[in-house]
Formats: structure tokens, sequence, C-alpha cells
């Protein structure tokens, strides 16, 4: 039986923790990820991490789906730390330089 949020008819295939499902929709392969990581992880690998990327390592999941995560928490009232930011810095007049001499 499928939930609202499945295509009818999908498969579904485990693959590391992850459920994958393909459905045929007009001739179309959809294929979506969901991440096998309860709440209560989550906040304790976001909690003891310094850097998104290593949250995202800690739960095998995307940076990107990271940052979603716990936006969405967030907004739900989760007051989750703030992480360290990147320590990595645009040096602005060496990339005007290159596109000044381009």
């Amino acid at each position: 039986m499928n939930t609202p949020d499945e295509p009818p008819d999908a498969r579904f295939v485990a693959v590391g923790g992850v459920l994958l499902f393909e459905a045929n929709n007009e001739g179309e392969i959809m294929r979506r990820q969901q991440y096998k990581v309860s709440p209560e992880a989550f906040v304790r690998a976001w909690q003891s991490s310094e850097t998104a990327g290593e949250v995202a390592s800690k739960v095998r999941m995307p940076r990107a789906r990271v940052f979603s995560r716990a936006a969405w928490y967030r907004r739900k009232g989760v007051r989750l730390k703030k992480l360290r930011r990147s320590s990595r810095k645009l040096n602005v007049a060496y990339l005007n330089a290159i596109i000044a001499a381009s």
C-alpha cells in the first residue's frame, strides 16, 4: 500500500540505509531517496558537529539535504546551534583580475 507522497505502483529498493523507489509516471522513471535518519539521530549529529559537512558524513546525507532538514526543524521550533561557516575566503580582487584579463 502506498502512502500519499509515494508514486502509484512503486517498487522499493533499500541501498545502504537509503530507501529508493522507482515508478512509471506517463512513461518516465522517477527516483526519490528517503534517508532513514531519525530526528533524534539528526539532532545529536548536528549538536556534536562543527560544520554541515561533518553532519552530512555522520548521517550519510548530502549537505544540501542536511541544510534543508535543519531549516525545517528550526521552522518547527527546534533550537539547533549555529554551525561554523566554511573558512574558505574569496579573493575578490584576484577573481576580478581574471575576468578583466579574459
